[in-house]
């Protein structure tokens, strides 16, 4: 499945009209990515690998920094340590890369994109009928962890080298008002591949930025 473009028709003052081709909000088509590919080696093959320390996910039109924010790309590898932010960092962060400077932090459903279980097996996602919903009702829609045997960190790390097992974050928040998960944020687990909304805001964690591939 590739994602399918909109188009947008702009009528400018003196007549012309011009059609610009954009992505509107393909919060379901990138879940359908996830739960369709995350278990599939052959998801590979959709990444474009450029030149210039990104990549370009043809199945979805995201492009990528192959590194994680703080790091360098050598030409072939990602060096040194990544930079861990609080949420509210990684929200208004404005970062120039490649010759662009809309980079942002990716949404949730962006991100899982990301994941791949290379056991072949994945725990699906959090419905009503599951139990963890049961235990903690705001679990609903979670990415679960891979099964099996599988490597960490939960990605391809030929794509993405030097990735850390650890939560990165995502741009959107739980708006939970009171009780477990107030004020905190969902992030990927690249240890294990699920999703978690449990994340206080405060806290430091790992970012990949990404922006939509023209």
């Amino acid at each position: 499945m590739t994602l399918k473009s909109n188009t947008t028709k702009i009528f400018l003052s003196f007549g012309l009209m011009i059609c610009a081709s954009t992505y509107a909000d393909t919060n379901d088509e990138l879940r359908e990515v996830t739960d369709t590919y995350r278990s599939n080696p052959e998801r590979i093959k959709d990444f474009q690998v450029q030149d210039n320390g990104t990549v370009i996910d043809n199945r979805t039109n995201l492009q990528w920094m192959r590194c994680s924010y703080g790091q360098t790309w050598s030409g072939t590898a990602c060096e040194g340590e990544p930079t861990q932010l609080t949420w509210q960092e990684a929200v208004e962060l404005k970062h120039s890369f490649a010759g662009h400077d809309d980079w942002h932090l990716p949404t949730r459903y962006e991100q899982e994109t990301l994941i791949y279980c290379s056991s072949g097996k994945d725990g699906g996602r959090v419905d009503k009928n599951h139990k963890m919903y049961k235990m903690l009702p705001r679990m609903l829609d979670s990415v679960q962890k891979c099964k099996g045997k599988y490597d960490k960190p939960t990605i391809f790390q030929d794509i993405f080298p030097n990735t850390q097992p650890s939560p990165y974050w995502t741009s959107t928040p739980t708006n939970i008002k009171k009780g477990v998960g107030v004020n905190s944020a969902w992030a990927t687990y690249f240890r294990d591949g699920s999703g978690s909304f449990g994340i206080p805001r405060d806290r430091a964690r790992f970012i990949r930025l990404v922006r939509n591939a023209q």
